[in-house]
């Protein structure tokens, strides 16, 4: 399983250009990915500098690019963190949802300078303005303002950092 893991990893540090010290090569960005990471489809996914991505986030969306996710520079992710990029139709019952195709779409953005806590859900069509703090455990459905702190399920924002 180990070498299964490591194949992964690399695959992706190769796709994403990273060398071993977690920098994107031909780049000034230094992306950090600690073990246990997805991020998936690479194609539909847009990285800044300075990023930390903790242990055993998922950051995903579908191929068709109708749920694109962009993430600023200087990101924090703590431990779990779940980016969930587009959504399935559920709308008929006479037909198994699983069958439906895709539901709900929008494109995630993350600004810079954005604190993630452990265990966030962040969900499609969502944007989480500069500088914001999501408290550990919240569950991300509407458009944060930037430099709020935000926390719950769903996510509420509780106070502004400025002032």
């Amino acid at each position: 399983m180990k070498k299964k893991f490591k194949k992964v990893r690399n695959l992706i540090k190769y796709y994403l250009k990273i060398d071993k010290y977690g920098l994107l090569k031909n780049s000034r960005t230094n992306l950090h990915i600690s073990k246990n990471v997805t991020i998936a489809p690479l194609n539909q996914i847009k990285f800044g500098e300075n990023i930390y991505i903790s242990k055993n986030c998922s950051i995903t969306t579908s191929d068709h690019g109708q749920s694109k996710i962009s993430i600023g520079s200087h990101v924090m992710m703590g431990h779990n963190v779940m980016i969930i990029g587009g959504n399935h139709n559920i709308s008929r019952t006479d037909i198994p949802m699983m069958l439906q195709g895709e539901g709900k779409q929008g494109d995630i953005i993350i600004e810079d300078d954005v604190w993630i806590g452990a265990s966030v859900i962040i969900l499609t069509g969502v944007k989480i303005g500069q500088g914001s703090v999501i408290g550990a455990g919240s569950v991300v459905t509407k458009a944060i303002p930037a430099y709020s702190i935000a926390v719950g399920n769903p996510a509420k924002v509780i106070r502004n950092r400025k002032g």
